[in-house]
């Protein structure tokens, strides 16, 4: 009964440490796509590195407030879009050689 008891804790502590690591990933995601947008984007001007830095703040509590939590299931993908078959050449179209 103890040993289920501490497996049980010790699996909580990893769901957590879990949690944590994905909200790092995300942020840490968030400020590279932010960077990548300001160094790579048409208006690719130069910044005050205090405005990066309230760039940053501003997105990790986007993505602090915006969390789900680990033990919920993923949203199912989107689906494909349904493609439609292409219609036929009309047969009055005169045929080009390739010669």
């Amino acid at each position: 009964m103890e040993q289920l008891a501490a497996l049980t804790e010790q699996n909580r502590q990893l769901r957590e440490e879990n949690e944590r690591l994905q909200q790092e990933k995300k942020v840490l995601r968030l400020k590279i796509d932010a960077l990548s947008r300001k160094l790579f984007g048409r208006s690719s001007e130069k910044l005050n590195p205090d405005q990066l830095q309230l760039i940053f703040d501003t997105l990790a509590q986007e993505a602090l407030s915006t969390s789900t939590p680990a033990c919920e299931d993923p949203s199912p993908p989107p689906e494909a879009p349904v493609l439609t078959p292409l219609r036929p050449l009309p047969t009055r179209l005169p045929l080009l050689s390739s010669n």
